[in-house]
Parts: C-alpha cells; sequence; structure tokens
C-alpha cells in the first residue's frame, strides 16, 4: 500500500499552513506598529484628554449629589446607572468594528465602569477612578463623544430609556 496521494496532501497542506503562518505575523508585526503608532498620537494629545475627563468627572459629580439621582437609586438598587453605548474606546481599531461594543456606567461612588466587549463573547471591565486613569485608559475621540453625550439631552434620554426597560420588565 501506497500513500504517495496522502504525502502530496499532506504536503500541500503544510505549504498552506506555513503561508497562512506568515500571513499572521506579518498581520501581528502590521497592527502592532499601528497601535504603536496610535499610542503615540494619544500621547500627544494628553492634555486635552486630561480635560475632557475633567469634564465628565465633574458631570458624575453633580449627578451623583443631586436629588434626580437619589430617585433613581431608589427605584434601581442592584446595578450602577448606565449613561452611554458606543463602540470601542480602549484600542485603536479600524472602521467601524462591527460588534465591538462599550458601554459607560457611573458607580454610587463616583467611579467610572467601562465595559467593551465583542458580539456576544462577554464583557470586560475596567473602573476608573480619577481623571487620570480615564485620560489614560480611553481614546481622545471616545473621551470627546462620552463628554458631549453627558453635557447634552443625549444622556436623559439613554437613562429614561433604560428604565423604561426596567419598568417594561418590572424593576
Amino acid at each position: 500500500m501506497g500513500f504517495e496521494k496522502l504525502n502530496k496532501a499532506i504536503s500541500q497542506a503544510e505549504v498552506a499552513s506555513a503561508k497562512r503562518l506568515k500571513r499572521e505575523i506579518e498581520w501581528q508585526a502590521s497592527d502592532a506598529l499601528k497601535q504603536k503608532e496610535y499610542l503615540d498620537a494619544e500621547n500627544v494629545l494628553l492634555g486635552a484628554k486630561l480635560a475632557l475627563s475633567g469634564r465628565i468627572f465633574a458631570w458624575g459629580k453633580n449627578f451623583l449629589q443631586s436629588e434626580t439621582y437619589r430617585r433613581l437609586r431608589r427605584i434601581n438598587k442592584d446595578s450602577d446607572i448606565e449613561l452611554y453605548a458606543g463602540g470601542w474606546g480602549h484600542k485603536n481599531v479600524e472602521g467601524d468594528c462591527f460588534g465591538c461594543w462599550s458601554r459607560i456606567r457611573v458607580g454610587d461612588d463616583g467611579a467610572i465602569e467601562y465595559l467593551h466587549g465583542y458580539k456576544w463573547h462577554g464583557a470586560s471591565s475596567t473602573t476608573f477612578r480619577n481623571q487620570q486613569e480615564l485620560a489614560k485608559g480611553l481614546n481622545f475621540a471616545y473621551l470627546t463623544k462620552l463628554a458631549k453625550h453627558l453635557h447634552s439631552k443625549g444622556v436623559v434620554d439613554f437613562i429614561a430609556r433604560d428604565l423604561k426597560d426596567l419598568a417594561r420588565d418590572g424593576l
């Protein structure tokens, strides 16, 4: 019994596997370079990011001290209050990153929680306790959108929509 045909198929599979591995290594090197360039650009924007983060934490402090927040907590005791939903803000992604999602929550202690995930694969979470951590942890574009959202009617609509969902589901 000869294995010539099987050996030929194995050789073809080995060549294909080597090509795939080479492409993966090239992609990883290219991605690492893009991430480095992204981080360098983000570091240049650190002053502006600190200012945005300051605005975000100031909004949170004012919200936590409001009667509206106290009323909200009386009916929603079990979880932090979600304020924003968007794409990823913790790393550079090309295009729209279909399936990349994030949420911003504020805790009773004023900390900002950033949850992120990809499609249905679960979530990871980072808690930012001050504006320096927030400025270093999220990118300029994301912080800009978040600050704009918090200082507009958008956040009120977002929380109200969340409450309607809770009321529909019986709190």
